[in-house]
């Protein structure tokens, strides 16, 4: 199966280089959710999280993400998201293709969901040079190809795995869309091809398994701008089942006033094209880094007030919503501050009287 794959992929990036002719496809009928990823009962609860791999993750024993589970069930998350499973060469994984891991991290947090019957999807490579690459429009194209070939080895090695667990429940490109980078014609086609590509190997490997990406936009795109844009993008990409679109308050992108346009204007593009809008409920406040100041990126988890207008917007606009994230910004991994908020957060659900039930 990998030898065949790799052929198949090495000749499917190619085709990168030059605009790609789509054909006209069957959008498959979106999967049915099950028990673990419908709405919950209760406005203000969390649904999902994020889960972003950092080095120190590779080597955490597996005491470490027991506890953090036990923070998730507490919170009663359903639905995970692991953002990338090979960070810049590194997997989580015991890989042959790239660096492996100290630990079976892939593998445990696949295990542990599965005894809470927890829905996770699996992310793929990425690389922190990202923003640098897909924003030069010479070095695009080969970035592009070669991001496929490591998808393709990343996949080869991790979906027996992946499929392996009943917690399994589709896959998540890790190459986040932003509205700036792909509006001119050439790097438009670009992206559709890679996108087109990536979920026509997916699909290959796992028919039934879900495919997601993230997606966000700047206050400078009109909401009109972003609809049109994701609404051309899902007609040619109809192996793409989900968008995560985030919410951009923790990073200053979107207000809370200017936020329900562009959850309107996502939810009639996924709508047209009969796929899903999933906001992305981000549970922090941006302290440095551009656009705040031109230092490192730095933030602090955010007020719960905040927070829990984020997740009644969230709820008025899809059934389903994810936050990012609570590892870093709402648990007892990372921090007094994250303790903290993860404890005000227990405490409204128990002052609230909120079972945050699966319905």
């Amino acid at each position: 199966m990998q030898c065949d794959l790799w052929k198949r992929i090495r000749k499917w990036a190619c085709s990168l280089l030059v605009v790609a002719s789509f054909q006209t496809m069957a959008v498959a009928a979106p999967v049915s959710m099950d028990q673990n990823t419908r709405g919950v009962s209760s406005s203000g609860c969390l649904q999902g999280t994020f889960i972003q791999l950092v080095d120190e993750n590779r080597s955490w024993p597996k005491q470490r993400w027991q506890e953090l589970f036990a923070q998730l069930d507490a919170l009663k998350i359903k639905q995970l998201i692991v953002q990338w499973s090979v960070i810049d060469g590194q997997a989580f994984y015991k890989s042959s293709s790239f660096k492996p891991a100290e630990q079976p991290v892939l593998d445990w947090i696949m295990s542990l969901a599965d005894e809470r019957r927890m829905n996770v999807m699996v992310g793929l490579t990425h690389q922190s040079s990202h923003w640098k690459m897909v924003g030069n429009a010479d070095q695009r194209p080969k970035y592009l190809t070669d991001e496929l070939g490591r998808i393709a080895q990343n996949v080869d090695e991790i979906h027996e795995l992946v499929k392996g667990h009943p917690s399994f429940g589709g896959w998540y490109i890790s190459q986040e869309i932003d509205d700036l980078n792909w509006k001119e014609e050439t790097s438009n086609e670009q992206l559709k091809s890679f996108l087109f590509q990536t979920t026509m190997l997916l699909k290959t490997v796992t028919p039934q398994a879900k495919i997601g990406i993230s997606a966000f936009a700047n206050s400078a795109t009109a909401p009109q701008e972003i609809e049109s844009f994701w609404s051309h993008i899902l007609k040619q990409v109809p192996n793409l089942d989900t968008v995560y679109f985030q919410d951009g308050i923790g990073v200053h992108k979107l207000s809370l006033s200017t936020l329900p346009a562009y959850y309107s204007a996502m939810k009639s593009a996924v709508a047209a094209n009969k796929r899903e809008m999933v906001p992305v409920v981000e549970l922090f406040m941006q302290t440095s880094g551009l656009p705040v100041n031109d230092g490192a990126f730095a933030a602090t988890p955010a007020p719960l007030s905040r927070v829990l207008e984020q997740v009644t917007l969230a709820e008025a606009h899809a059934s389903k919503h994810v936050a990012f994230s609570v590892p870093e910004y709402l648990s007892y991994m990372n921090g007094q501050a994250a303790r903290d908020a993860f404890n005000s957060y227990i405490d409204y659900m128990k002052s609230k009287g909120l079972p945050c039930s699966v319905e």
